[in-house]
C-alpha cells in the first residue's frame, strides 16, 4: 500500500493504465485492410504490439508532462519554486535506460523471428515472375508449364514465391492485403514469399513513383485473384490452351504488355490507362480527318513508334514509345496488321 500512497508511482501507474485502454479503443478502428496472407497475421501480431506498448509510453510521458506543467506552474512573478533535483539518481537513470533496452530487444528479436519464417520455403516451391512497366503488371508463371497473363491467380493456402523486375523504370509491387512488397528493378530479379490464407480479389498498387500514370497502376491495374486449388487449375488450362492456339500477332501483343494499358476483347484484355483498341477503327477515322494520319495502318503505326503525336481525346499523353517495349520494324508491322485485322491476323 506503501506504492500506492507515492504519488509519482500513481502517476506511471495511471499512465500506463490510460495508454492500455486507448490502445484497446484504437483496435476497434480498421486502421488496416483485411488480412489476407500467413506473412500478413505475423506482421499485424507486430504491429498491434508496438501500438499497445506505444500507447501506453505516451500516455505515461504525456500523464508526468500535464502533471509537471500543473505542479510546478509559476503561480505569481515571485514564485521562483523548482521540483526536487534528481541529478545522479542512479536508480531512475539504470530504469528508463533499461526499459527502453528491454523493448527494443523483444521487438527485434520478434521481428527477425518473423521475417525468417516469412521467407522459409522448399526448394521446389513454384514462383511467378512480376515485370513492372510504364503503367502496368505482365506475370509469367515459371511453374506448370510456363506462360504469361495480364493478372496474377494463385492458389489459396499455397505457398508461393513472387519475383519482380523492371522493363524501364523502377517500380514496387505491393499487395497492402498480404502486407507485403517488393521494389522492381530494371535487370534485377527481387523476390518474396507469400501464402494466401483468404479467397478473393486484393488490389495491387505501385509503391514507387514511376511517371506520370503512376497512380493508375492502382486505380486501374487488375486484382490479385485468390481461388481454390481446382479454380486455379482449370484457370492454368485456359491460359495454357489460349496460348498454344494464339497467332503471331496476339502472342506478339502479350509479350508486348500491350493489354496492361489497352483494352482489347480479341486478346481478353480489359487496360484502362490508354483508348480501348476495340474502337481503332473509329480513333483512326478521327485522326485521318484532323490531317494526323494517312490512313488506319499508318495510324497504328505512328501509335505504336510516335504515340503522343495524336492522343485520343480523354487519354494522358503518357505512353512510351513502342511502348516501352524492345520492337523491331517487323514486330510492329505485325502489331499493325494484327490489330487493324480486329485480332484476326
Amino acid at each position: 500500500m506503501r506504492f500506492l500512497r507515492n504519488r509519482v508511482s500513481l502517476l506511471v501507474l495511471g499512465g500506463i493504465v490510460v495508454g492500455l485502454v486507448l490502445s484497446r479503443v484504437l483496435l476497434f478502428a480498421h486502421w488496416l485492410p483485411t488480412a489476407a496472407a500467413t506473412q500478413a497475421d505475423r506482421t499485424d501480431a507486430i504491429i498491434w504490439a508496438v501500438t499497445y506498448v506505444s500507447g501506453a509510453i505516451f500516455c505515461l510521458v504525456m500523464a508526468v508532462m500535464l502533471y509537471s506543467i500543473w505542479k510546478f506552474r509559476r503561480r505569481d512573478e515571485f514564485d521562483l519554486r523548482d521540483g526536487a533535483p534528481v541529478h545522479g539518481h542512479t536508480g531512475l537513470e539504470i530504469f528508463w535506460t533499461a526499459i527502453p533496452t528491454v523493448i527494443v530487444t523483444v521487438f527485434g528479436v520478434w521481428a527477425g523471428i518473423a521475417l525468417h519464417r516469412n521467407e522459409a520455403h522448399a526448394a521446389d516451391t513454384p514462383e511467378v515472375l512480376v515485370t513492372g512497366f510504364q503503367y502496368g503488371w505482365n506475370f509469367t508463371y515459371k511453374s506448370n508449364g510456363g506462360f504469361q497473363s495480364q493478372q496474377m491467380v494463385l492458389p489459396v493456402n499455397e505457398k508461393w514465391i513472387v519475383q519482380t523486375t523492371a522493363t524501364d523504370v523502377i517500380h514496387d509491387f505491393f499487395v497492402p492485403a498480404w502486407r507485403l512488397k517488393i521494389d522492381a528493378v530494371p535487370g534485377v530479379v527481387a523476390s518474396f514469399v507469400v501464402t494466401p490464407d483468404r479467397t478473393g480479389s486484393f488490389k495491387v498498387y505501385c509503391a514507387e513513383l514511376c511517371g506520370p500514370g503512376h497512380a493508375q497502376m492502382g486505380l486501374l491495374s487488375p486484382p490479385v485473384k485468390v481461388v481454390s486449388r481446382q479454380e486455379f487449375d482449370q484457370w492454368v488450362s485456359q491460359q495454357r490452351q489460349a496460348a498454344s492456339q494464339a497467332s503471331p500477332g496476339q502472342k506478339l501483343f502479350a509479350v508486348s504488355r500491350c493489354g496492361g494499358c489497352h483494352a482489347f476483347t480479341p486478346a481478353k484484355t480489359n487496360g484502362k490507362l490508354g483508348p480501348s483498341l476495340d474502337n481503332v477503327q473509329a480513333d483512326a477515322q478521327k485522326a485521318i480527318d484532323a490531317g494526323k494520319a494517312k490512313d488506319v495502318n499508318d495510324y497504328i503505326k505512328q501509335s505504336i513508334e510516335d504515340p503522343n503525336a495524336y492522343v485520343v481525346s480523354g487519354y494522358a499523353p503518357i505512353m512510351p514509345e513502342k511502348g516501352g517495349a524492345d520492337l523491331s520494324d517487323k514486330d510492329v508491322d505485325t502489331l499493325v496488321q494484327y490489330l487493324a485485322s480486329g485480332g484476326k491476323q
